[in-house]
């Protein structure tokens, strides 16, 4: 029997891990100190600064410093003192100056000029999306061994096959590294292509009272090429300049420990320096016990490159009253009246990494607030609420025109279905995000509650009406189905075959008994479909959230076949309606209010901006409407002309027409009785017996209707004359195979409950 691990299992000994924290607690110190050192000092002793950018270029090693050459010599922004090249420097400077000078006022002949007359953003808590391009050039790598203490846990990882972080006391150069090993060293962050997208995800921090207008920031970037299929995530700690809409990050690591080093990389000595000074004064010296958690966090952000960005935020129109009033309300939104509030726009900047080597830069970005993001999910939440109110509202009236069992056998059980997944996936999926989206849960426990009442109660109710109704209809093909007769008729046909046979003394045709299935009753039906339809959403769901982890090409195929599946849900009717030859089925009401409902969100999605950044599609808009009129176009004509009316003739089953062309002879064969054989202007009066209204019908005189050798050709239906009698006009009356004339709405509201004639009670052909 084996036993459980102990809790400290792949952990150093115990004492071993009190010097590790204990040197870690020396370094934090020692770093904290030198915060508070003059501008002049430079660096000093800070993790991965002991090599300017000179330095790594001469060859020098990090393990002898202090240089001796260096001694006494005041720190200025250059490469020569600075981990910044003197390109990436100016670089920067360039990007804080966008609207203002604000470093660099000796070496600039120009001063720039603001944007806009307005502040600058207060907050900057949001998200911003844009693009990247790499420099063509590539910088010298300086090398960032780990501190001795790191190295004596990363000894111990290494012995465990887990992390290889080189000796500390040599250059520990992904170059150098990759030609030991004889195999490239891939670090996440070290971007190999030219171009590509950038997601920055920012969370402002409070300022303290001696820092004035300088924040502290957290900043996370995204960064993925164009087919978005190799991704990288940087976390960075930040400073942002109220003032001058500029900020400046770090990353941090065991090897380079950028936080302490804020102040130094506001590019001069003076006003900003020493806001920042004073800020991680505050946030940094925090007094609280290192867990060896903390450790491992810094080892496994060695892994990656470290970087050091620099960003410029464009300024607004508004006044510094406007903007306050605009963060009160967005921090805690009581209706108070304010402007509106403006994007979030990043002018430029650039992301630069020592130890890898390059240099990405930033194009013109935007985005917004937050809370702004938030209300605009919570606006879209409330669309999609108020879509899926008029989806039950047609969901019900609906099932109130169709809840008999002759119209519910010409409903299609398979678009019902496709509605249905589409729902309870929607319902998945809200559910989950009111568990992600915390600031906007009610929103989506609301929608997910909708989209479940619509899918669980109204669509499946339906969907049990509809098997119920045809679960002893026979699985035939496609062929049968369209050569054969109306499935009603089937067994009718067969039991004449069989008389016919006994009656010229032929024996009956031998068929094999099939077993009989065990009758499924409502209850038993409920809990299969129930369980089919749950089961599906949730797996559903779950690739789904799989497909959003795939690169852009397939996303984007899957997005296209998905929606044409989707969205091809009338097509299962008008293949039902082939197969049992009816004209109508779904409302017309129905057809149309869902087809918008269901694309009406996909047409805002893909041609404005929206809350769920999807980008914009034409092509897939045009693609889906095309289909979906497509589909329309045919439940009309199937309604008007026929529902097998684009099948070939050969193809056509023999069905009865309820809309024929009345003649003269048609008359004079015992349609009507003698005293209601008026014939004026061709059209003639008919006593419908169900509402007991007059009408008119059309009438063809077939005396008029003649060869061109001069015969007549009364009893032929396929004359020139006949064949253009208006198809609309035959749609307002229906007449029965015993040859009663009635009413179209009034028969086919009574074929709803009856398959018999209203007046001499025989048995009508289904619609």
């Amino acid at each position: 029997m084996m036993s459980s691990p102990p809790e400290d299992a792949g952990f150093p000994p115990l004492k071993e891990r009190r010097e590790i924290l204990n040197a870690l607690n020396d370094e934090l110190r020692t770093s904290r100190e030198m915060i508070l050192q003059d501008y002049s000092s430079g660096y000093g002793n800070l993790t991965g600064f002991k090599l300017s950018y000179d330095d790594a270029k001469s060859g020098k090693n990090a393990s002898n410093w202090p240089f001796p050459e260096k001694s006494g010599l005041r720190f200025i922004e250059d490469e020569k003192f600075s981990i910044l090249p003197n390109d990436v420097s100016s670089l920067a400077k360039q990007i804080w100056n966008t609207e203002e000078t604000v470093v660099g006022a000796n070496e600039l002949k120009d001063s720039s000029k603001k944007h806009h007359d307005g502040v600058y953003w207060y907050n900057i808590t949001g998200s911003v999306r844009g693009e990247f391009t790499q420099a063509e050039e590539r910088f010298t790598e300086i090398s960032m061994p780990l501190p001795h203490h790191f190295k004596k846990y990363a000894e111990y990882r290494d012995s465990n096959n887990q992390i290889d972080f080189g000796d500390p006391t040599q250059d520990s150069s992904s170059e150098q590294r990759a030609a030991e090993l004889e195999f490239p060293i891939v670090k996440d962050g070290n971007i190999t292509y030219s171009s590509g997208l950038v997601k920055m995800e920012i969370l402002n921090r409070n300022e303290t009272s001696k820092s004035k207008d300088s924040t502290y920031v957290n900043l996370n970037l995204y960064l993925n090429n164009k087919k978005q299929n190799d991704d990288h995530t940087i976390n960075l700690i930040g400073v942002y300049h109220q003032s001058t809409g500029n900020l400046v990050g770090v990353t941090r690591s065991a090897k380079f420990a950028g936080i302490y080093a804020l102040p130094q990389l506001n590019l001069e000595d003076g006003r900003f320096y020493n806001q920042t000074q004073e800020l991680l004064n505050v946030t940094t010296n925090v007094k609280q016990e290192v867990e060896f958690g903390r450790v491992e966090e810094l080892l496994d952000e060695s892994q990656k490159c470290e970087f050091i960005t620099y960003m410029h935020f464009e300024s607004t129109d508004l006044t510094q009253e406007d903007m306050k009033r605009i963060d009160t309300e967005l921090s805690t939104p009581l209706g108070r009246p304010t402007k509106d509030t403006p994007a979030l726009n990043i002018t430029g900047g650039l992301v630069y990494s020592p130890d890898c080597g390059l240099l990405l830069n930033i194009t013109p970005s935007d985005g917004s607030r937050k809370e702004v993001h938030s209300n605009q999910l919570r606006n879209a939440i409330i669309f999609a609420v108020g879509l899926f109110l008029i989806q039950v509202a047609l969901f019900i009236r609906q099932m109130n025109a169709t809840n008999t069992p002759s119209t519910l056998s010409r409903i299609a059980f398979w678009t019902v279905a496709i509605i249905n997944l589409v729902d309870g996936s929607l319902c998945m999926t809200a559910l989950l995000c009111s568990m992600i989206f915390k600031n906007i849960y009610i929103q989506f426990a609301v929608l997910a509650f909708l989209a479940f009442i619509c899918s669980s109660i109204y669509e499946m109710r339906y969907m049990i009406q509809i098997y119920l109704s045809q679960m002893n209809e026979r699985t035939i093909t496609w062929r049968t189905a369209l050569q054969g007769t109306p499935i009603e008729e089937r067994q009718e046909q067969q039991n004449q075959e069989n008389q016919q046979n006994q009656e010229q003394g032929l024996p009956a045709p031998v068929t094999t008994p099939t077993p009989a299935a065990a009758p499924e009753d409502e209850q038993s039906v409920s809990a299969s479909l129930y369980t089919r339809s749950f089961f599906g959403a949730i797996v559903f769901l779950f690739f789904l959230l799989n497909v959003l982890l795939w690169p852009r090409a397939q996303r984007t195929f899957f997005e296209y076949s998905i929606c044409i599946i989707f969205n091809s849900y009338w097509i299962p009717q008008i293949y039902r309606n082939v197969i049992r030859g009816s004209r109508k089925s779904f409302t017309w009401e129905f057809i149309l209010g869902t087809s918008i409902v269901r694309l009406v969100p996909i047409i805002v999605i893909s041609l404005f901006d929206n809350p769920f950044h999807h980008r914009k599609d034409t092509r897939l808009v045009w693609l889906l409407t095309t289909l979906l009129v497509v589909q329309l176009i045919m439940l009309y004509l199937q309604e008007l002309l026929g529902p097998r009316f684009f099948l070939p003739e050969k193809y056509l089953p023999k069905t009865y027409d309820y809309h024929p062309v009345l003649t003269t002879s048609d008359l004079e064969s015992g349609y009507l009785d003698d005293e209601d054989r008026n014939i004026v202007n061709h059209k003639c009066k008919v006593d419908c017996a169900i509402c007991m209204q007059q009408f008119e019908v059309p009438i063809v005189d077939t005396s008029m209707a003649s060869n061109n050798d001069g015969t007549s050709d009364e009893g032929s239906s396929s004359s020139p004359l006949l064949a253009s009698v208006n198809i609309i006009a035959r749609r307002n009356y229906m007449v029965t195979p015993c040859k009663h004339i009635f009413h179209t709405d009034c028969l086919e509201n009574w074929m709803k409950y009856k398959l018999q004639c209203p007046v001499c009670r025989n048995t009508l052909p289904p619609l």
